[in-house]
C-alpha cells in the first residue's frame, strides 16, 4: 500500500493533550443528541478528514498495563472483523463484473483500512511486550514516548520521539517505564546512584564509596612567653 503523505488520517492514538485542530471541527459537526456513528458519518461527508479510518482516544488516567492489549482485542480485533466480512461480500458481487462504482471505491478503501489496521495492531502489541507498564507519576510524554509512531499530530510526534531516542539512551532512568523496559540495566546504575535506587524502590541495590578516613588535624602548640 502506497500511503499519501500529508493527506492520511488513518490508524492512530490521540491523547488528552488539549482541544487539537481535529477536536474543533468534530465540535462544530457535533449537534445535540448526534449518535458517534452520525458523528462519524458526518465527518466523512464534511470533507474535513478526507480519509478517516480508526482512531483510539485512550483517557490517560486509567492507562495500565492491559490497556493495549484491551485496545487490540476489544476495539482493533472487532474492527479487523467488520472489514474481513464487508470485503468477502464485496468481492463476491462478480469479481468485479457486478460491482458498481461506488462498490469499488469502497472496496478499495476497505483494502487500505485493513492493512492499516494490522500494521497498528502489530504496533500496539510489539510496545505491549517491551513491556510497556504505564505508571502516571512518569508524566504524559514519558509515557505516550514508546507509542510514539501512532500519533498523527506532528509536533507531538516529533516530541515523542525526541523523548523516546532520550529514554533508550538512560536520560529518563528515574522514570518507572525505564525501569519496566530495562530492568537490569537500571539496576546496575542503582548501584551506583543513591538518588535512583530511591526513585525505583532498589536502596539494598545501592553499594556506598567507604567513608573515607578523617585527616586528623595536628593541634597547633601555641608559646607563650613570659612577661617580666
Amino acid at each position: 500500500m502506497t500511503q499519501r503523505a500529508g493527506s492520511i488520517y488513518n490508524v492512530r492514538l490521540s491523547a488528552g493533550l488539549g482541544l487539537l485542530d481535529e477536536t474543533r471541527s468534530l465540535l462544530d459537526l457535533w449537534a445535540p443528541g448526534m449518535s458517534p456513528s452520525a458523528l462519524h458519518e458526518a465527518s466523512l461527508t464534511s470533507g474535513r478528514f478526507p480519509t478517516i479510518s480508526y482512531t483510539l482516544w485512550i483517557y490517560y488516567h486509567r492507562l495500565n498495563d492491559q490497556t493495549i492489549y484491551t485496545c487490540v482485542n476489544d476495539f482493533v480485533e472487532p474492527k479487523l472483523r467488520d472489514i474481513a466480512i464487508e470485503l468477502i461480500t464485496l468481492r463476491q458481487n462478480g469479481n468485479g463484473i457486478g460491482r458498481s462504482r461506488d462498490d469499488e471505491k469502497k472496496l478499495e478503501n476497505l483494502q487500505d483500512s485493513e492493512i492499516e489496521l494490522h500494521e497498528f495492531r502489530d504496533e500496539l502489541l510489539r510496545v505491549a511486550r517491551l513491556p510497556w507498564k504505564p505508571n502516571l507519576n512518569d508524566g504524559v510524554q514519558i509515557t505516550a514516548a514508546p507509542l510514539w509512531t501512532l500519533f498523527q499530530l506532528p509536533k507531538w510526534k516529533k516530541t515523542l520521539k525526541e523523548t523516546w531516542e532520550k529514554l533508550k539512551k538512560g536520560d529518563y532512568d528515574w522514570a518507572h517505564l525505564a525501569y519496566s523496559i530495562w530492568p537490569d540495566w537500571v539496576r546496575e546504575k542503582c548501584k551506583k546512584d543513591k538518588s535512583l535506587a530511591i526513585a525505583h524502590n532498589l536502596e539494598d541495590f545501592c553499594i556506598e564509596p567507604p567513608v573515607s578516613a578523617k585527616k586528623k588535624r595536628s593541634k597547633k602548640v601555641e608559646v607563650v612567653e613570659d612577661q617580666e
